[in-house]
């Protein structure tokens, strides 16, 4: 694969068609008019909005309808929102190759967590792997660019576990 050979070819395209009109026959593609909106390249900005998630955004998660259906539900619990009411919505830009574990960490660091929260990042209702690019995430559930890539993002808590209680010894 030749880095940045698409976009190239759509430029010399769209250069030679300025010099030389094009035949009526040609399609706008053709000619490196309209390009095709699904095709990104690893270093294409994203624009990501990045929206806090409590336990009540189920509902209008599902209200926005999802292609792939619900992720499986988390061993951990939502930590509840801060005092001061909402969350506003950060709006990231960033390469379409950042994997996800970057925004994770990102968000992480925005918010001073201590190590035992776990930052989930969703798109709709399934959250998203460590390991998934934006571009993926964007291929995956055929993001269209008109706005920005919205993911979803809460903060979880690992349940304290109870130390068994051991009888004392015997003397």
């Amino acid at each position: 694969m030749v880095p940045q050979l698409y976009p190239r070819e759509v430029r010399r395209r769209r250069d030679f068609y300025a010099r030389h009109p094009p035949p009526p026959h040609l399609r706008p593609e053709d000619t490196g008019g309209a390009v095709d909106p699904l095709i990104f390249s690893p270093t294409e900005p994203f624009s990501v909005a990045l929206v806090y998630r409590d336990e009540g955004a189920e509902e209008a998660d599902s209200e926005e309808g999802s292609s792939r259906g619900s992720g499986a539900a988390s061993p951990a619990t939502p930590t509840p929102a801060p005092p001061d009411g909402a969350l506003p919505v950060r709006y990231v830009s960033c390469q379409a190759q950042v994997p996800v574990r970057v925004l994770k960490k990102f968000l992480r660091l925005k918010f001073c967590l201590a190590p035992a929260h776990v930052v989930e990042l969703r798109y709709k209702q399934e959250a998203l792997a460590d390991d998934l690019t934006l571009m993926d995430v964007a291929y995956i559930y055929s993001w269209k660019r008109v706005l920005p890539l919205r993911l979803h993002y809460r903060f979880l808590t690992p349940p304290h576990r109870k130390e068994p209680h051991r009888p004392a010894p015997a003397p």
